[in-house]
Protein backbone atom coordinates (compact mmCIF):
# COMPACT_ATOMS: atom_id res chain seq x y z
CA UNK A 1 0.00 0.00 0.00
CA UNK A 2 0.93 3.45 -0.95
CA UNK A 3 0.18 6.91 0.85
CA UNK A 4 0.33 8.75 4.16
CA UNK A 5 0.02 6.64 7.18
CA UNK A 6 -3.12 8.14 8.27
CA UNK A 7 -5.19 11.02 7.00
CA UNK A 8 -7.66 11.74 10.44
CA UNK A 9 -8.29 10.47 14.00
CA UNK A 10 -10.86 11.34 16.44
CA UNK A 11 -9.21 11.96 19.89
CA UNK A 12 -10.62 10.58 23.25
CA UNK A 13 -11.35 13.85 24.88
CA UNK A 14 -14.02 15.28 21.86
CA UNK A 15 -11.12 16.21 19.49
CA UNK A 16 -10.27 16.03 15.82
CA UNK A 17 -6.85 15.42 14.89
CA UNK A 18 -5.72 15.55 11.13
CA UNK A 19 -2.22 13.97 11.15
CA UNK A 20 0.51 14.27 8.11
CA UNK A 21 3.33 12.30 7.83
CA UNK A 22 5.90 12.74 4.71
CA UNK A 23 7.81 9.36 5.92
CA UNK A 24 10.02 10.57 8.21
CA UNK A 25 8.20 13.65 10.49
CA UNK A 26 5.20 13.33 11.50
CA UNK A 27 2.71 16.61 11.56
CA UNK A 28 -1.06 17.17 13.07
CA UNK A 29 -3.29 19.91 13.37
CA UNK A 30 -6.18 19.55 16.16
CA UNK A 31 -9.37 21.19 16.82
CA UNK A 32 -10.12 22.59 20.25
CA UNK A 33 -11.25 20.50 22.98
CA UNK A 34 -14.79 19.07 23.59
CA UNK A 35 -14.84 20.41 20.29
CA UNK A 36 -17.58 17.27 18.82
CA UNK A 37 -20.60 15.85 19.99
CA UNK A 38 -23.03 13.46 18.68
CA UNK A 39 -24.21 14.16 14.77
CA UNK A 40 -21.59 16.17 13.22
CA UNK A 41 -19.93 16.54 9.69
CA UNK A 42 -16.15 16.38 9.74
CA UNK A 43 -14.02 18.56 6.95
CA UNK A 44 -10.93 17.73 6.86
CA UNK A 45 -8.37 19.35 4.27
CA UNK A 46 -4.80 19.05 3.19
CA UNK A 47 -4.20 21.79 0.28
CA UNK A 48 -0.62 20.33 -0.80
CA UNK A 49 0.77 23.26 -0.09
CA UNK A 50 2.14 22.13 3.97
CA UNK A 51 -1.34 23.56 5.23
CA UNK A 52 -3.93 21.56 6.58
CA UNK A 53 -7.49 22.58 8.13
CA UNK A 54 -10.37 21.14 9.99
CA UNK A 55 -14.16 22.42 10.16
CA UNK A 56 -17.00 20.79 11.61
CA UNK A 57 -20.62 21.18 10.35
CA UNK A 58 -19.05 23.76 8.06
CA UNK A 59 -17.11 25.90 10.40
CA UNK A 60 -13.21 25.73 10.10
CA UNK A 61 -12.14 25.10 13.87
CA UNK A 62 -8.36 24.85 13.27
CA UNK A 63 -5.52 25.51 10.67
CA UNK A 64 -1.95 25.55 10.81
CA UNK A 65 1.19 24.27 8.74
CA UNK A 66 1.84 20.49 8.10
CA UNK A 67 3.84 18.21 6.18
CA UNK A 68 3.13 18.19 2.24
CA UNK A 69 2.42 14.14 1.80
CA UNK A 70 3.89 12.06 -0.10
CA UNK A 71 3.86 8.87 -1.56
CA UNK A 72 5.35 6.11 0.35
CA UNK A 73 5.52 2.32 0.45
CA UNK A 74 4.40 1.18 4.06
CA UNK A 75 3.42 -2.59 5.35
CA UNK A 76 1.08 -1.28 8.27
CA UNK A 77 -1.49 1.77 6.83
CA UNK A 78 -4.18 2.06 9.18
CA UNK A 79 -7.21 4.42 8.73
CA UNK A 80 -7.92 6.35 11.86
CA UNK A 81 -4.58 5.25 13.56
CA UNK A 82 -1.84 7.56 13.99
CA UNK A 83 1.69 7.08 12.34
CA UNK A 84 3.29 4.17 14.75
CA UNK A 85 -0.29 2.83 15.02
CA UNK A 86 -0.37 3.17 19.35
CA UNK A 87 -3.87 5.77 18.94
CA UNK A 88 -6.65 4.61 17.34
CA UNK A 89 -9.92 6.58 15.83
CA UNK A 90 -12.73 6.51 19.16
CA UNK A 91 -16.09 6.68 18.30
CA UNK A 92 -18.97 5.66 15.80
CA UNK A 93 -18.03 6.64 12.15
CA UNK A 94 -21.11 6.56 10.20
CA UNK A 95 -19.58 7.44 6.57
CA UNK A 96 -16.46 8.26 5.42
CA UNK A 97 -15.48 10.03 1.75
CA UNK A 98 -11.75 10.08 1.04
CA UNK A 99 -10.40 12.58 -1.52
CA UNK A 100 -7.02 12.73 -3.11
CA UNK A 101 -7.28 15.74 -4.97
CA UNK A 102 -9.19 19.23 -5.12
CA UNK A 103 -13.39 18.36 -4.37
CA UNK A 104 -15.40 19.22 -7.33
CA UNK A 105 -18.51 21.10 -6.93
CA UNK A 106 -20.42 18.24 -7.64
CA UNK A 107 -18.50 16.39 -4.59
CA UNK A 108 -19.51 19.45 -2.47
CA UNK A 109 -22.56 18.61 -2.77
CA UNK A 110 -22.19 15.07 -1.52
CA UNK A 111 -21.39 17.03 2.02
CA UNK A 112 -25.01 18.64 1.83
CA UNK A 113 -25.87 14.83 1.40
CA UNK A 114 -24.41 13.81 4.26
CA UNK A 115 -25.93 16.75 5.98
CA UNK A 116 -29.19 15.39 5.21
CA UNK A 117 -29.15 11.99 5.18
CA UNK A 118 -27.79 12.46 9.10
CA UNK A 119 -30.15 15.35 9.90
CA UNK A 120 -27.81 17.14 11.12
CA UNK A 121 -29.19 20.92 10.22
CA UNK A 122 -32.25 19.09 12.71
CA UNK A 123 -29.99 18.10 15.20
CA UNK A 124 -30.86 19.74 18.67
CA UNK A 125 -29.03 19.83 22.44
CA UNK A 126 -30.81 17.23 23.71
CA UNK A 127 -31.35 18.80 28.00
CA UNK A 128 -30.43 17.16 30.77
CA UNK A 129 -33.24 15.13 32.64
CA UNK A 130 -34.08 16.51 36.25
CA UNK A 131 -34.27 14.38 39.21
CA UNK A 132 -36.77 15.42 41.89
CA UNK A 133 -34.81 13.67 44.85
CA UNK A 134 -31.09 15.14 44.09
CA UNK A 135 -28.00 13.20 46.10
CA UNK A 136 -28.87 13.11 49.34
CA UNK A 137 -29.88 11.03 52.70
CA UNK A 138 -33.51 9.81 53.34
CA UNK A 139 -35.10 9.22 56.15
CA UNK A 140 -37.33 6.42 54.83
CA UNK A 141 -37.76 4.51 51.16
CA UNK A 142 -38.67 7.02 48.61
CA UNK A 143 -39.84 7.23 44.99
CA UNK A 144 -38.19 9.26 42.82
CA UNK A 145 -39.48 11.01 39.52
CA UNK A 146 -37.33 12.04 36.26
CA UNK A 147 -38.56 14.90 33.98
CA UNK A 148 -37.44 14.93 30.45
CA UNK A 149 -37.22 18.62 29.32
CA UNK A 150 -36.44 18.29 25.55
CA UNK A 151 -40.11 16.98 24.01
CA UNK A 152 -39.80 13.84 22.19
CA UNK A 153 -36.53 12.65 23.78
CA UNK A 154 -37.13 8.97 25.81
CA UNK A 155 -35.31 8.96 29.41
CA UNK A 156 -33.16 6.08 29.50
CA UNK A 157 -32.34 5.28 34.16
CA UNK A 158 -29.62 2.73 35.65
CA UNK A 159 -29.50 2.37 39.52
CA UNK A 160 -26.12 0.32 39.61
CA UNK A 161 -24.20 3.18 39.32
CA UNK A 162 -22.98 2.84 35.47
CA UNK A 163 -24.35 5.37 32.55
CA UNK A 164 -27.27 4.83 30.86
CA UNK A 165 -27.37 4.10 27.39
CA UNK A 166 -30.15 3.97 25.05
CA UNK A 167 -30.29 -0.14 25.98
CA UNK A 168 -30.85 0.49 29.34
CA UNK A 169 -34.04 0.25 31.28
CA UNK A 170 -37.02 3.35 29.12
CA UNK A 171 -37.94 5.66 32.17
CA UNK A 172 -41.71 5.23 32.17
CA UNK A 173 -42.82 5.57 36.10
CA UNK A 174 -41.53 6.99 39.08
CA UNK A 175 -38.67 5.10 40.24
CA UNK A 176 -38.47 3.10 43.97
CA UNK A 177 -35.70 3.36 46.27
CA UNK A 178 -35.82 0.95 49.12
CA UNK A 179 -31.95 1.16 49.72
CA UNK A 180 -29.20 3.23 49.00
CA UNK A 181 -28.45 3.28 45.18
CA UNK A 182 -27.44 5.39 42.76
CA UNK A 183 -29.76 7.01 40.54
CA UNK A 184 -28.51 8.10 36.78
CA UNK A 185 -30.47 8.98 33.62
CA UNK A 186 -29.79 10.28 30.13
CA UNK A 187 -32.32 11.43 27.35
CA UNK A 188 -31.68 10.62 23.93
CA UNK A 189 -33.76 12.20 20.55
CA UNK A 190 -32.59 11.10 17.34
CA UNK A 191 -29.22 10.20 18.27
CA UNK A 192 -28.13 12.95 20.11
CA UNK A 193 -27.74 12.22 23.93
CA UNK A 194 -27.58 14.82 27.12
CA UNK A 195 -25.59 14.65 29.84
CA UNK A 196 -26.04 12.29 32.33
CA UNK A 197 -27.68 13.32 35.67
CA UNK A 198 -27.07 11.52 38.68
CA UNK A 199 -28.54 11.45 42.40
CA UNK A 200 -26.99 9.31 45.09
CA UNK A 201 -29.63 8.14 47.48
CA UNK A 202 -28.72 7.00 50.65
CA UNK A 203 -30.96 4.78 53.53
CA UNK A 204 -29.48 3.46 56.66
CA UNK A 205 -28.37 0.39 55.91
CA UNK A 206 -29.45 -1.69 59.03
CA UNK A 207 -33.00 -0.80 58.70
CA UNK A 208 -33.04 -0.75 55.27
CA UNK A 209 -30.49 -3.53 53.47
CA UNK A 210 -29.69 -4.26 50.16
CA UNK A 211 -30.07 -7.25 49.07
CA UNK A 212 -27.05 -9.39 49.09
CA UNK A 213 -26.79 -12.79 46.69
CA UNK A 214 -24.93 -14.11 49.59
CA UNK A 215 -27.24 -13.86 52.12
CA UNK A 216 -29.39 -17.19 51.73
CA UNK A 217 -31.06 -16.80 54.65
CA UNK A 218 -35.33 -17.78 54.69
CA UNK A 219 -37.09 -14.72 55.01
CA UNK A 220 -39.06 -14.81 58.65
CA UNK A 221 -41.84 -13.65 59.38
CA UNK A 222 -42.62 -13.62 63.25
CA UNK A 223 -46.28 -13.07 63.91
CA UNK A 224 -47.58 -12.20 67.07
CA UNK A 225 -51.28 -12.71 68.56
CA UNK A 226 -53.24 -10.49 70.73
CA UNK A 227 -52.84 -11.17 74.62
CA UNK A 228 -55.78 -9.25 75.40
CA UNK A 229 -59.09 -10.88 74.50
CA UNK A 230 -61.35 -8.77 72.73
CA UNK A 231 -64.74 -7.78 74.26
CA UNK A 232 -67.42 -9.28 72.86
Amino acid sequence: MQGPSNLISLETVNQVRLNAYNGVVASNVITPTTSLTSNMIVDAVHNGAASASIAINGTTQISGTVQNLVNIARTQNVLGANNTITTYWNGELAELLVYSRGVTETEQVDTGVLFNRYQIDNATVVATPIISVPTSTLTEPTEVAIATPTPGATTYITLDGTTPTAASTVYQFPVRINFTQSLKAISIKAGISSTVATSTLTLNATRWPAPSATDLRPLQLNLQLPTTAIPQ
